[in-house]
């Protein structure tokens, strides 16, 4: 268009205007391409050539097509000449091929135009290659995960919704499988959350890739769900017990030799559920199970576990509102002299009554659920400050009570600061240390954390009594026993069944009994239900009781009764 034509000579005007459009023309940013009524090309602009590659003499007289880059069908082109006929223009979004090869997306806008009898078509094209590779990014930032570059959550769903509408035309099933790492929680804890991430980034090269035929996402942390592709509940079975071998292997980590094993649940469509939400639901419900029933090992989902995942759910709900509003009660369970029979002592239970749940929840049912809430510290200092203020009261009603014993999870320890709140409730209370008794698991100090150890030593060199609960399940040596702060041990009550028929268990006891005596460490049975049972502890030499046979965990008013027996001169020397 650099040509103008002899009429425009004698016309300064005309000559002007023509020759301002044709300098808009050449200006624009954007690919412009004018073809003739049969679609030859009769003019291009510069933003063609810098976009395109060719020169306008390489192109004036050709197709447009030659720009084609094979992505577009026969249909498409069917919709656009369709559109510019009937309606006189089309536009979209079109990959052409540019001179050197490479592809290029663009938004063309098409017109038709008609002079004096003459139709031409002017095409107007926006590159917006650039813009398609920045969406790109963003959808793919949208659906994977950012560490491992696996699908995340939201594609999971997305690609699991379209598996379960093929599955359900074709009568066909899906297995989900909801893995998640054993004991991962310590890598990142003792060794910092970059090796846990770098763990994680070779599991799924090492792991996840040698299965290339299966659908991963991570769903965040160590939680991954695996779609497998193959069909039938045998190849599902064996592709998840390939799953847990596949993680029999070691893991370089920044000069650390790792093992981490993997739990794995497994839901199935249509038998177990019919949506993708529930499916990985309940594959996450079948997980925890296997993580309770072990670790590293596979199990199915059963309806069983739904209804104690909803237990669990509706649990956790109701223990906030309880615990934001002091609706948890304490009970005492008296203990007492094995020889004299007289009350040497009482453990505090925690007791929380919810209507909606049936009444009582058991403690054993909803401590591991408070304490995988975070919630143990709040629930322990409620205890203890309710505590207190009955202890606090029955000193100032000239009351005499043995000592008092409580129950501390790990967890409340590990938080740090277990000392020193201690310590500062008892003392706005009046009260002393040495009233108290601290009770944790054995289990719990087989752990060997050091925090844990020096804590429970600074509480005894303050006077508090340190005491081993469920004794016998822990499997402690009897050197490791002699370097614990700890001076009462309490015989777990599963060592007391069958004890006139099951040698075995009286051997047991017997033993436990005499390593205490042996280190000069008190022992105290628990769970004692009959005569019997008290008399076999009577010739073996246990110091204390406490059971059903003397009395079950009582509120503090009904305990009172064991109190005012002070006066009668039945309780043990040490009461305050």
């Amino acid at each position: 268009m650099n040509k103008y034509p002899d009429s425009l000579a004698s016309n300064p005007e005309l000559e002007k205007r023509y020759r301002l459009l044709g300098e808009v023309f050449e200006a624009t940013h954007d690919s412009v391409m004018i073809t003739d009524a049969h679609c030859n090309i009769i003019a291009v602009n510069k933003a063609f050539t810098k976009i395109s590659g060719y020169l306008p003499a390489e192109v004036i007289g050709e197709n447009p097509r030659l720009l084609s880059s094979g992505n577009h069908d026969r249909s498409f082109y069917q919709a656009f000449w369709q559109d510019l006929i009937e309606k006189g223009s089309w536009e979209g979004e079109v990959w052409n091929k540019a001179k050197a090869g490479h592809l290029y997306l663009g938004w063309l806008r098409v017109s038709t135009l008609r002079i004096e009898k003459e139709v031409y078509y002017v095409g107007i094209t926006t590159d917006i290659t650039e813009l398609h590779h920045s969406r790109q990014e963003l959808e793919y930032s949208a659906y994977h995960d950012v560490l491992t570059k696996l699908p995340n959550r939201l594609q999971l769903y997305k690609t699991l919704d379209a598996m379960l509408e093929t599955a359900n035309k074709k009568n066909t099933q899906v297995a989900v499988l909801f893995l998640d790492l054993d004991n991962f929680k310590h890598i990142n804890d003792s060794l910092g959350h970059e090796v846990g991430d770098e763990l994680l980034t070779q599991i799924c090269d090492q792991v996840f890739n040698e299965n290339e035929q299966d659908f991963v996402a991570r769903l965040g942390g160590d939680e991954f769900v695996i779609i497998p592709k193959l069909s039938g509940r045998v190849d599902f079975a064996d592709i998840a017990e390939g799953y847990i071998k596949s993680f029999a292997r070691s893991f370089q980590v920044q000069g650390n030799e790792l093992y981490s094993s993997v739990s794995i649940g497994v839901s199935f469509f249509p038998s177990d559920a019919n949506t993708s939400q529930e499916l990985v639901r309940y594959a996450d419900i079948a997980m925890f199970k296997a993580k309770a029933k072990g670790k590293n090992r596979v199990e199915y989902f059963k309806p069983y576990m739904a209804y104690a995942a909803n237990k669990r759910q509706q649990i956790e709900s109701k223990f906030r509102q309880a615990l934001s509003v002091g609706a948890i009660d304490i009970f005492f369970q008296p203990q007492f002299s094995v020889s004299t029979n007289v009350l040497s002592g009482v453990e505090v239970l925690v007791r929380w009554y919810e209507a909606e749940l049936d009444g009582w929840v058991v403690p054993g049912e909803f401590i591991p659920i408070v304490e995988g809430m975070g919630l143990i510290q709040e629930l322990g200092e409620l205890v203890l400050t309710k505590l207190c203020a009955q202890m606090k009261t029955w000193l100032n009603e000239g009351k005499r009570f043995p000592l008092v014993s409580i129950n501390v999870s790990i967890f409340q320890i590990e938080r740090g600061d277990f000392l020193e709140n201690f310590v500062r409730i008892i003392e706005s209370y009046d009260l002393k240390p040495n009233m108290f008794e601290v009770e944790i698991t054995e289990s719990a100090l087989m752990l060997g954390k050091k925090k844990v150890l020096d804590t429970l030593a600074q509480l005894r060199d303050l006077g508090v009594v340190i005491a081993i609960d469920d004794f016998g399940t822990g499997y402690s040596s009897l050197s490791y026993l002699a370097k614990m702060p700890v001076q009462r041990l309490k015989i777990d009550k599963m060592f007391l069944q069958n004890l006139d028929v099951a040698s075995n268990n009286a051997v047991l006891v017997r033993m436990i009994i005499a390593l205490g005596n042996t280190l000069g460490i008190n022992v105290i049975a628990e769970g004692v239900e009959t005569q019997a049972q008290l008399e076999f502890l009577q010739s073996a030499g246990c110091a204390q009781s406490q059971g059903f046979y003397h009395s079950r965990a009582l509120p503090a008013e009904d305990f009172e009764r064991y109190l005012s027996q002070e006066m009668d001169g039945v309780i043990e020397e040490k009461a305050f």
